[in-house]
């Protein structure tokens, strides 16, 4: 006998539990003159921190938006990193929200 697939999940089944409640999306623009590369380097030094779960930048616009924990201190790891930012947007969503809005 097939299953059928609601929207809350497959009939009989618990509901998928989540890795986090929330998380924190930023969005900034940054001043830096950096290379494609130095700017790569720079997306991926940000992926190696825990509190990251997504980081994008973007060399031809300047730029970036990071997804992490709500706990997480965006403003010194950028800081740490040499960058200079102007945020642009800081908004909070649950992981739910944001699962289903990049898996469109």
């Amino acid at each position: 006998m097939k299953q059928t697939i609601f929207k809350k999940g497959l009939k009989g089944f618990a509901q998928k539990k989540y890795p986090f409640e929330e998380v924190k999306i930023v969005s900034f623009s940054y001043t830096n003159t950096l290379t494609k590369e130095e700017t790569a380097f720079l997306q991926y030094q940000l992926l190696l921190n825990q509190g990251v779960l997504q980081a994008h930048l973007e060399y031809s616009t300047k730029q970036g938006i990071l997804v992490g924990l709500i706990t997480t201190d965006f403003s010194s790891e950028l800081k740490k990193l040499g960058l200079e930012v102007k945020f642009n947007l800081v908004e909070w969503m649950t992981y739910k929200e944001f699962v289903e809005k990049n898996s469109r």
